[in-house]
């Protein structure tokens, strides 16, 4: 069997960005929103109201938009940076090398997530709601994923890496070679059969053995 070696790309970003005038009016005045190679800083704009937010080489910086509601999040070859997203609602999130650093999502609800070669860096997905979630190629390092709901999500070929996966729910989750290795699993919701091709260290391994009913001595 040819072993699986794990590769993402990272988002293609212009080297010199021109700030985005005036980015909270932007995000206030419209129905949909399209940027593109900008910088975005300082945006604070809590409980928006958005069809649609459409983002293509950016870099945007400390953006507060806890509780907002968007139609469809599409973000292409975008880092975010210290932004603030928990409790929003994105009806449908279709992302391509996006970076998370220090970012705040807790209580993220979408039902309909495509992910490719996304980077999860320090940022807190705890308790979000994201069932079904398509993810490839993406990485996860230092991030806290706490009873968040993950429930018939493909994480294949997924890394997670130092992150708080207590008591999330990943029941019928495929994780053919997801990479958990130094991860808390403590309490973590997931099927024996759904484990099948998971890559655990000996740790996580007496973890899950308890799905099986078995005393290690």
């Amino acid at each position: 069997m040819k072993k699986f070696v794990f590769r993402r790309d990272d988002a293609d970003l212009p080297g010199d960005l021109d700030l985005l005038e005036d980015a909270g009016a932007l995000f206030a005045g419209g129905e949909r929103v399209a940027i593109s190679e900008r910088l975005v800083q300082d945006v604070t704009q809590p409980g928006v109201r958005l069809a649609e937010l459409r983002a293509e080489g950016c870099v945007v910086e400390r953006a507060q938009l806890a509780e907002s509601e968007i139609g469809a999040l599409v973000l292409k070859d975008v880092r975010l940076v210290g932004c603030d997203l928990a409790n929003a609602k994105a009806h449908r999130m279709a992302l391509v090398r996006v970076e998370f650093v220090d970012c705040r999502l807790k209580g993220l609800i979408s039902k309909s997530i495509d992910w490719r070669d996304v980077l999860g860096e320090n940022s807190d997905w705890s308790y979000a709601q994201m069932c079904g979630a398509e993810m490839r190629n993406s990485e996860f390092r230092g991030c806290n994923w706490q009873e968040a709901d993950l429930q018939d999500a493909e994480l294949s070929g997924c890394v997670f890496q130092r992150c708080n996966l207590k008591r999330a729910e990943w029941l019928r989750t495929r994780l053919e070679n997801a990479d958990l290795r130094g991860s808390d699993v403590d309490g973590l919701q997931v099927g024996i059969g759904d484990l099948r091709g998971a890559i655990v260290d000996a740790a996580q391994a007496m973890e899950f053995a308890k799905l099986l009913g078995v005393q290690i001595r």
